[in-house]
């Protein structure tokens, strides 16, 4: 399923069987809990815009969104959620994201067969400023059912830690985040 369909499967879903995006905008909030209007957030794998409304549900204006697939971005930017998108992978290649640019990157419903790589959180890490938010919401199955997460992601988060680049703030499993499917929340603060 390319990414567009698997998208416009979720927003067909609906949030009371996809909550990532509501899980992605609460665990932001619980993390900026003030000054919500100030904070720049990147929101990646955007998509049409799901998380960047739960996030303004919650106060926070300032975002951006990043998104390969150009047909999704158009229906983001027909929303006026985002300042401005970019259409791009997140993966191995530098986005064009100036260092430190960003309070808070959040990604949700990206991790999963055929998406983000792990080479990917580099990328998240350099754009985020320090002591900023690195916000990761995916289904709990996948670090074990998808290869690339069994086999690479502990240890890319285990090298970002050790190079002191980021440090874990906290791992929530949640129930119900896809159907009756656990979710997971990694969040990690940029050193």
């Amino acid at each position: 399923m390319s990414a567009a369909h698997t998208h416009l499967f979720l927003q067909d879903a609906g949030p009371d069987k996809f909550r990532g995006p509501v899980i992605a905008a609460e665990s932001v909030a619980a993390f900026y809990r003030t000054h919500r209007d100030k904070v720049l957030i990147l929101d990646v794998a955007c998509g049409t815009g799901f998380v960047g409304q739960e996030l303004q549900k919650r106060g926070f204006k300032q975002m951006d969104g990043l998104d390969p697939c150009s047909s999704l971005l158009e229906k983001a930017r027909a929303k006026n959620i985002y300042r401005k998108e970019f259409c791009c992978y997140l993966n191995d290649k530098p986005l064009p994201i100036e260092d430190n640019t960003y309070d808070c990157a959040v990604l949700s419903g990206g991790m999963m067969e055929g998406h983000v790589p792990c080479s990917g959180l580099y990328q998240l890490a350099r754009v985020v400023k320090p002591g900023g938010l690195v916000c990761i919401v995916m289904r709990e199955e996948f670090l074990e059912h998808v290869q690339e997460y069994r086999d690479n992601l502990e240890p890319v988060i285990t090298d970002l830690e050790s190079r002191a680049i980021w440090r874990l703030a906290s791992r929530t499993v949640v129930p119900n985040y896809f159907l009756d499917k656990n979710g997971v929340v990694f969040n990690f603060v940029k050193c």
